[in-house]
C-alpha cells in the first residue's frame, strides 16, 4: 500500500472532502466506498424497491458532487450528505408513497416472516430466535410511516445522534426524538412476542 493510500484510508471524511473540493477525485472515491452501503440500505429499506433504492444511493452521490462547494470542514460529512439525502428521496415518495401498515408492504412481510425450514436451524436454538427476530424487526421497520421510519435508520444504520438528524431532515429534536420513540415502541412489540412466535413454530 502507497503512502498516499495509507492517508486516504486514515482521513477523516470531513478531510476527504475537503481533498475532493481541492480536485482529488480519488477523496471522493474513498468517500464512495466508506458510505455506499449504508446509503443504499437506507434507501431500500425506505422504498422497499432494489432498484429504486440503487438509483437513489447513486442519485445521492451525484448530490454530493453538484454540492460539494457548500461543504465547510467544520459540518459533519454524514450529517451533511444524509441532509443531501433526505432532499432528494422526498422526490421518490411520490412513485412510492408511503402508506405505513398496508397493503404496500404486505407482501414483503408475508413473504420473509418464515424461514426455510429446510435451511433453518433447530427451533430451540439461540440462532434460530435470532434469525426470526431479525426478520420480524426488518419487516416491522419496512411497514413505519416514511417520517418514523427514516429518523429511525437515520440512527440506526446512519448512527446519527438525535441533533444530526434534527439538521439532516430540517425538523427539530423534539419532534426527531418523538418519532424515534414511537418507532422503537412499535419494533419493541415484535421483539417482545419473538420468543413466543419461535415456541409456536417448534
Amino acid at each position: 500500500m502507497t503512502r498516499h493510500s495509507e492517508d486516504q484510508k486514515e482521513a477523516t471524511d470531513e478531510m476527504l472532502m475537503v481533498r475532493y473540493q481541492r480536485g482529488h477525485r480519488d477523496a471522493f472515491a474513498s468517500l464512495v466506498t466508506r458510505h455506499a452501503t449504508t446509503i443504499f440500505s437506507v434507501s431500500f429499506y425506505l422504498l422497499g424497491n432494489e432498484v429504486q433504492a440503487d438509483k437513489l444511493a447513486q442519485d445521492t452521490f451525484v448530490e454530493v458532487v453538484r454540492e460539494a462547494a457548500t461543504f465547510h470542514l467544520e459540518a459533519q460529512f454524514r450529517t451533511w450528505v444524509f441532509g443531501l439525502f433526505h432532499k432528494i428521496s422526498s422526490k421518490y415518495y411520490a412513485e412510492f408513497p408511503d402508506k405505513g401498515d398496508d397493503t404496500r408492504n404486505a407482501s414483503r412481510v408475508n413473504s420473509t416472516d418464515a424461514l426455510d425450514t429446510e435451511s433453518a436451524p433447530p427451533a430451540s436454538s439461540r440462532s434460530f430466535r435470532s434469525q426470526i427476530l431479525a426478520r420480524r424487526v426488518a419487516n416491522r421497520v419496512a411497514t413505519l410511516p416514511i417520517p418514523m421510519r427514516e429518523v429511525f435508520l437515520y440512527k440506526q444504520a446512519g448512527q446519527l445522534s438525535l441533533q444530526n438528524i434534527a439538521t439532516a431532515t430540517g425538523a427539530d429534536v423534539d419532534t426527531v426524538r418523538h418519532l424515534l420513540r414511537a418507532a422503537f415502541d412499535r419494533i419493541q412489540d415484535c421483539v417482545a412476542d419473538t420468543e413466543e412466535y419461535a415456541r409456536a413454530l417448534r
